[in-house]
C-alpha cells in the first residue's frame, strides 16, 4: 500500500498518559470527534468472542470526514488542534480541542484503522490512516483514491488486536454513559459463535 510514516511531534509525556486511557473515555472522544466533524449518526458494533471478550470495536459515523491535505497534521500534533477556532452552525465549540481522541484509541487496541472518506469539488475521495500502539510513530497515512460509487462520505474507525476484555462496554448501563446531546446513537453487540 503506497503512502508514507506519519512523525509525531510528541509533548512531554503526552503518549503515555493516552495509551492509558480508560475504555470509556477513548470510545468517547471518538464519539465527539465524530459529532465535532458534523455527524449525525455515529454507529458502534462490539464483536465478541464465545468467552464474552471484545474482539474488535468499529465506530462508524456519517460526518463531513478529514480532508485527506488535512490529515498528516492531524495525527502528527500531539496536544494540539485546529478545532479550538472552530465552531458549529449555531456557534457551539466543539469537543475534541484538546488533539487527544485519535490518539486514545490505541489503548483500545493494538492496532487502529481510520478509514476516511470526504467529498472534495463533488468527488469523492478515501484513504486510510493506520495507527500501532507502541510505536515512537505509531501512525501511517495511506495515499488517497478514488472512492467507490456506493462509499457514504464519513469516517470508519477499526480497532483490533484487543488485550483488554473491555468488559466495561459489555454492561447494561454503558451506552448511558456516552454522550447524551448526539443526535442519533446506535450501539450492536456481535457473538462470534
Amino acid at each position: 500500500m503506497a503512502g508514507r510514516r506519519l512523525k509525531m511531534k510528541p509533548r512531554s509525556d503526552f503518549i503515555k498518559r493516552l495509551a492509558q486511557a480508560p475504555t470509556l473515555n477513548a470510545i468517547e472522544e471518538l464519539i465527539w470527534n465524530a459529532f465535532d466533524e458534523r455527524a449525525k449518526t455515529v454507529e458502534i458494533s462490539l464483536e465478541v468472542n464465545e468467552l464474552e471478550a471484545v474482539n474488535r470495536i468499529v465506530i462508524r459515523d456519517d460526518g463531513q470526514s478529514l480532508p485527506y491535505e488535512n490529515a498528516a497534521e492531524a495525527f502528527e500534533n500531539l496536544g494540539s488542534s485546529n478545532k479550538t477556532c472552530r465552531t458549529l452552525e449555531k456557534g457551539e465549540h466543539l469537543h475534541g480541542r484538546r488533539g487527544e481522541g485519535r490518539n486514545k484509541a490505541l489503548s483500545l487496541g493494538h492496532n487502529v484503522e481510520w478509514r476516511f472518506t470526504y467529498l472534495k469539488d463533488g468527488k469523492r475521495f478515501t484513504y486510510k490512516v493506520i495507527g500501532t500502539a507502541g510505536r515512537e510513530d505509531p501512525f501511517y497515512l495511506t495515499d488517497q483514491h478514488d472512492a467507490a460509487d456506493d462509499e457514504q462520505v464519513g469516517c470508519i474507525v477499526t480497532i483490533s488486536d484487543i488485550e483488554k476484555s473491555h468488559h466495561r462496554l459489555l454492561h447494561d448501563g454503558a451506552r448511558q454513559e456516552w454522550p447524551r446531546s448526539s443526535p442519533l446513537f446506535c450501539y450492536s453487540i456481535q457473538t462470534d459463535g
